[in-house]
C-alpha cells in the first residue's frame, strides 16, 4: 500500500502546532514542502513513511544532532540556544541530507521514545485511589516504559491548583493543566516495594547516547518539557532499576506472580497505539493470565493510559473483574487532565 508522505506530515505538524511546538511543526512542513524536488529528502521520507509517526522520527534525528553539537543546526534548535527559526533550521539540515543522508537515515529508523513525565499525574493519581482501598504495599510492573521514567512517578513533586504531593525538594515538579479538580485521595499512604518494567527497545539511564537519543524526541522547542525529562533522569541515578528488553506478553506471563500481603499493579501509558492487532490480542490474553492469579489476599490492579475516542483516559481495573473505573481525561501527553468522580465503564 502506498503511503501518503504529505498526509502523514501535515498530519504531525498538526499535532505539534496543537501541541505547542510551532517550531517542530513549522520544520516538518519545511521537510515535506521538498519532498518532491530533493532526491535525499525524498528516499528518505519514503522509507520511514512505512513506519510509525515519520514527521517524529525526521524531526528527532535532526534534535539528535543538534544536541550532539552539529553548530549548524544549534544555530536555530532552540533546545540547545538556537534562535527558533524554522526554516533555516531546515536548511541546515537540509544540507546535512545533501551531505551525507545515511547518518540521519539510521537515526530515523530507530524507534520514538518520549517517556512524558507528565504521564506521571494520572499514575499518581490511580495509586492513590488504589491506596485508599487496600492498606498495604505496591508492586509495579510497567510495560512500553521505555527508560522506567514513570516507574519513579512517587519520587516526583507534584503541584495543583489547591493541592500538593510529594518531595519539594524533586528535581521533577509536574504541574499538569486543570481546569478544576484534582486526585482524590491525595492523603492516602502510598509505599512502592517494587519496580519491574520491560520495553521492546528500553532506554539505559547510564547510557550517555540513549539519554541523548530519548532527550532528541522531545520537541526542540518545549525547554520545560526537556527540563522535566533531565529532572527525571537524575530521579533515576538514584532510583536504580532495571527495564527488561522483551514483548510485553511473554515478561508479563512470566515475571508478574502476585504476592500475598501486597498489591501488585501492572501499569501502561501510550502502548496500544503502537502495537499490531495480533499484539494487542497477546497482551489481553497476557493480562487476563495475571489477573486470574490475583486473590483478596494478593490483588492484581490494571492502571492504564490510552486513546478512547478523542482524548486519553485513564483507567483502574481490580483483575479479573472486566469492569473500568476512569479517573481521569487528557491529552496524549497529560498536559491538560480533566479529573473524573470515577466513571465506571464495562470491561
Amino acid at each position: 500500500m502506498r503511503i501518503d508522505v504529505a498526509y502523514e506530515l501535515d498530519q504531525q505538524a498538526r499535532f505539534c502546532e496543537a501541541m505547542g511546538s510551532p517550531f517542530v511543526a513549522a520544520f516538518i512542513r519545511a521537510a515535506s514542502d521538498e519532498y518532491a524536488a530533493n532526491i535525499h529528502v525524498r528516499d528518505l521520507l519514503d522509507e520511514i513513511a512505512t513506519l510509525s509517526r515519520p514527521g517524529l522520527r525526521l524531526a528527532g534525528a535532526f534534535h539528535y544532532l543538534a544536541l550532539d553539537g552539529d553548530a549548524s543546526l544549534g544555530k536555530h534548535f532552540p533546545s540547545v540556544g538556537g534562535d527558533g527559526d524554522a526554516r533555516d533550521a531546515w536548511a541546515a539540515a537540509r544540507s546535512i541530507l545533501d551531505r551525507d543522508p545515511e547518518p540521519v537515515a539510521r537515526l530515523s529508523r530507530e524507534n520514538v521514545q518520549t517517556n512524558e513525565t507528565l504521564r506521571s499525574t494520572p499514575i499518581l493519581a490511580a495509586f492513590l485511589h488504589l491506596a485508599a482501598i487496600y492498606d498495604r504495599p505496591f508492586r509495579l510492573f510497567e510495560i512500553g516504559a521505555s527508560a522506567g521514567l514513570n516507574c519513579r512517578f512517587d519520587r516526583y513533586r507534584y503541584e495543583g491548583p489547591d493541592w500538593q504531593w510529594g518531595d519539594p525538594r524533586s528535581p521533577v515538579v509536574l504541574r499538569n493543566r486543570t481546569a478544576s479538580g484534582r486526585p482524590k485521595h491525595v492523603e492516602a499512604a502510598l509505599d512502592i516495594v517494587e519496580r519491574r518494567a520491560c520495553d521492546a527497545n528500553p532506554i539505559h539511564v547510564g547510557d550517555a547516547r540513549a539519554v541523548r537519543r530519548l532527550q532528541s524526541f522531545v520537541w526542540a522547542d518545549q525547554l520545560e518539557r526537556l527540563q522535566r525529562l533531565r529532572g527525571a533522569l537524575e530521579v533515576a541515578a538514584t532510583t536504580p532499576m532495571v527495564v527488561d528488553a522483551e514483548r510485553f506478553s511473554t515478561w508479563l506471563v512470566r515475571e508478574v506472580h502476585p504476592t500475598v500481603g501486597y498489591v501488585t499493579v501492572v501499569v501502561q501509558t501510550v502502548v496500544e497505539e503502537h502495537l499490531t492487532t495480533a499484539a494487542l490480542q497477546e497482551l489481553g490474553d497476557a493480562i487476563a493470565t495475571v489477573g486470574r492469579r490475583g486473590s483478596s489476599t494478593a490483588p492484581v490492579a490494571y492502571v492504564r493510559m490510552e486513546l478512547r475516542n478523542d482524548s486519553y483516559d485513564t483507567s483502574i481495573r481490580v483483575l479479573p473483574d472486566r469492569d473500568e473505573i476512569t479517573i481521569c481525561r487528557s491529552d496524549g501527553h497529560a498536559q491538560d487532565i480533566q479529573w473524573l468522580e470515577g466513571e465506571t465503564r464495562p470491561g
